[in-house]
């Protein structure tokens, strides 16, 4: 008797319907680790990247990118919605941020 550890794949032809079979497959509770392993390697390498630029504008610049980010991965249904709202409320903490950086270089 042979069993099964996964679930067996409906109808997967297009990339996006494979993306939420192999998200599925990641399921620990909260939703499939793919999409947020992309968004933290993504944030990561972003954040590595703006770094020369200083903490508060690198911050601001990864969270703005992770959040656009995030609303795609969010319609593929790559994440769920806690996620979704957290990554919505970097990329407001960034563009903030953004905002008083600019309001202090002027003055």
């Amino acid at each position: 008797m042979v069993t099964q550890i996964f679930a067996t794949p409906g109808n997967v032809t297009t990339f996006p319907q494979q993306l939420q079979y192999f998200n599925s497959l990641t399921d620990v509770g909260f939703g499939g680790m793919l999409g947020i392993g992309i968004l933290i390697l993504i944030g990561a390498v972003l954040f590595l990247m703006m770094k020369g630029f200083g903490n508060e504008r690198a911050f601001s610049v990864t969270g703005i990118i992770v959040g656009v980010l995030g609303l795609f991965l969010w319609i593929l249904k790559l994440i769920n919605s806690k996620v979704f709202t957290i990554l919505m409320i970097l990329m407001v903490v960034g563009i903030l941020m953004l905002i008083k950086e600019a309001a202090n270089f002027e003055s």
